[in-house]
């Protein structure tokens, strides 16, 4: 389990990227459209901000509004550099998410990418 230490840290090293460009709301807000919309017709890439390279998934598990699980991996939403969301349904989600005002959405050919943190003109 991630705990204190982990989040002393992790704020410590946050805080020369700034603010970023989600939040804790903002993170639930996106995952209960993720979920409620169903994951069979997308495929989610994420990028964590220790990882060198992106992954791929097509189930994941919020057990709080500031933990993500996928795989058997948890980690805090704000660990996350950008998601990429691509498949028949990412028309749909991006709808969803336009309804609830400006997030740092990137449009791509097959979807879209959610930029949390680095600065992007947002939609």
């Amino acid at each position: 389990m991630l705990g204190r230490a982990h989040d002393k840290r992790m704020t410590k090293d946050l805080a020369g990227l700034g603010s970023g460009n989600m939040n804790t709301t903002k993170w639930a807000e996106f995952f209960k459209i993720l979920f409620d919309h169903g994951q069979a017709d997308v495929t989610v890439q994420i990028k964590l901000l220790y990882d060198e390279k992106a992954f791929s998934f097509k189930k994941f598990w919020c057990p709080t509004r500031r933990y993500t699980e996928v795989g058997g991996m948890p980690f805090q939403n704000r660990e996350i550099e950008w998601l990429e969301i691509r498949g028949a349904g990412a028309a749909d989600i991006l709808n969803k998410l336009m309804r609830l005002g400006q997030l740092p959405i990137v449009k791509r050919s097959e979807g879209f990418r959610l930029q949390a943190y680095g600065s992007i003109s947002l939609t």
